[in-house]
Order: C-alpha cells, then sequence, then structure tokens
C-alpha cells in the first residue's frame, strides 16, 4: 500500500503544484452571476438624485436597492472565495499583462463593494431606510449626518459608472486575448 501511494505522489503533483486553466464552477457561476446582477442592477438605478428622494414605494428602486445588497453580498463571498478557497490560475503571460489583470482585477473587486456601501451609508447616513422587496425595510443603524450622506449618493453613481466602465475594459480584454492572442483566458471562465 505505501509503494502505490508513493507511485501516485510521484505521478500526480498536490494541487499547488498543478497548472490550472480553468476555474472551477463556483468560481464561474459565481462571475457570471455577478456581472448579471451588476448589469441588471445598473439598468435599474435612478438617473439622477432627484429620482432617488422618496423611493420606499417605488418598485424600481426597491428592485435596485435589493440587487445591490445581492451584488455585495455575491462580491465578499466571491473575494473570501478567491483568497481562500480557489487555486491561483495559471495562464501564461507577459508581467505588464499579468499586473495590469491584477490590477484591474483588484479595482473591479474594490468597486463591487464600494458601490453597494455608498448607497447604503448615504441612504442612512441621509437619515433613511434601504427599501428592498417585499416591503422589507432596513432602517438606518446610524446617526443622521446629511451632509455625509449626500456625499456618499454623490459618489455612488460615479462609482457605478466606473465600474460599468471597467468591466467593460475587463471584457474587451478577454475578448482580445480569446480572438488576438488566442490563449486560454476567456475559456477559463467558460464551461467546457
Amino acid at each position: 500500500m505505501t509503494l502505490a501511494v508513493a507511485y501516485l505522489e510521484a505521478i500526480i503533483p498536490p494541487v499547488s503544484q498543478c497548472m490550472i486553466t480553468r476555474y472551477n464552477a463556483i468560481t464561474r457561476w459565481v462571475h457570471w452571476l455577478t456581472a448579471l446582477l451588476v448589469v441588471a442592477t445598473f439598468i435599474l438605478g435612478p438617473e439622477d438624485l432627484d429620482e432617488a428622494e422618496n423611493l420606499g414605494s417605488n418598485w424600481p428602486a426597491q428592485v435596485h436597492e435589493t440587487l445591490g445588497l445581492i451584488v455585495f453580498g455575491f462580491s465578499v463571498f466571491r473575494i473570501i472565495w478567491v483568497l481562500f478557497v480557489q487555486p491561483r490560475l495559471h495562464i501564461p503571460m507577459s508581467a505588464i499583462m499579468s499586473i495590469s489583470a491584477k490590477v484591474l482585477q483588484a479595482t473591479l473587486y474594490f468597486l463591487l463593494l464600494a458601490v453597494p456601501l455608498t448607497a447604503a451609508f448615504g441612504i442612512w447616513l441621509n437619515g433613511d431606510a434601504l427599501n428592498l422587496l417585499g416591503n422589507t425595510t432596513i432602517m438606518t443603524p446610524l446617526t443622521t449626518m446629511k451632509n455625509a450622506g449626500k456625499l456618499l449618493l454623490a459618489i455612488h453613481p460615479v462609482l457605478a459608472d466606473l465600474l460599468m466602465w471597467l468591466a467593460g475594459v475587463h471584457a474587451g480584454a478577454a475578448l482580445f486575448h480569446h480572438y488576438i492572442l488566442k490563449d486560454t483566458v476567456l475559456k477559463s471562465m467558460m464551461s467546457k
């Protein structure tokens, strides 16, 4: 038995030494669901701050706020998953491309957290409640600070726009890798 185990260990390297070229199913599903939810949340967002007043009975606003919290939850899960569970992907590329990809991914993760947080804290600091689907409200746990709330609510759409632009760059880079460089970057996030 020991000889068989030694043989298997010799021919099958540990997962940490394997060259993984495709993300696992959970990572892929969370990636694509997050992308879909971000687009839906963005589309259902109010056009300007005037529309953001008195959103409690506004169904699209309830959907927007609910989806925003779901995006936040998925993003927290995804960051924990990537940091502690998902093995590192190995796709050969130049150092500048690798660094650029890491910076873009880190910025996207930051924005996936910052966009819903600026909205939630902006609403709460403004003295209002989050209004979710099912007539669910999350009352403010914070002391009202209208100026800080208005500032966060002004920052929120700017960060949301930046998130959408950078997600577009991210998608464009994946297509560039697939059609121009003909590597496996895009395939790594697709099912077989």
